[in-house]
């Protein structure tokens, strides 16, 4: 034991020279070493809708569907305005529509075109037409319909999602393009 003691400082400089030579060994194979390049392919979401509409000025009917025509599954959302205001209101609408924070969210998926599925790539109608609330209104009144869409984010077509689940999704969009 009085033999460790004495060679207490050979031992401790033993130790730090081999902590020192582990140290320059690691430090040189971190910055020696190589990896191959990682290459990640995505594609992106492409949306493309439009409105359809079929219009009889003598019954005021106004059939209204939003078509997917782009190649990637998608919701939709739509706003209906009547000018002036408080003369009509749109009648009509289908019950997988849902009026929330001033928009008709179709809640089902729609198909994009380079989807392989049976569902539908249309609405069911929006509104099916407008219904005057003033009786003595003897005007002209302008229906304005705006539409946005937004991909899946894997939702499969045809399938029902919640409007919070299509809001979060909407608003992951406005996110990234307000930056």
């Amino acid at each position: 034991m009085k033999r460790l003691f004495k060679n207490k400082k050979i031992i401790i400089s033993l130790a730090a020279f081999a902590v020192a030579a582990i140290g320059l060994v690691s430090t040189y194979a971190v910055l020696t070493a190589q990896t191959n390049p990682v290459v990640n392919t995505f594609s992106p979401e492409v949306v493309e809708t439009v409105i359809e509409e079929d219009l009889d000025e003598t019954t005021l009917g106004k059939d209204v569907t939003i078509r997917n025509i782009g190649p990637s599954d998608a919701f939709v959302r739509a706003r209906v305005t009547i000018s002036p205001e408080g003369v009509a209101n749109p009648t009509g609408i289908e019950d997988d529509w849902q009026y929330e924070d001033g928009w008709y969210y179709y809640r089902v998926a729609l198909r994009g075109t380079d989807t392989d599925s049976s569902a539908s790539d249309v609405t069911s109608s929006l509104m099916k037409q407008v219904k005057l609330t003033d009786a003595d209104f003897e005007g002209d009144f302008d229906v304005t319909v705006y539409q946005e869409a937004v991909g899946t984010g894997g939702i499969k077509a045809g399938n029902k999602a919640t409007v919070k689940q299509i809001q979060k999704l909407f608003n992951a969009i406005n996110q990234t393009t307000e930056e």
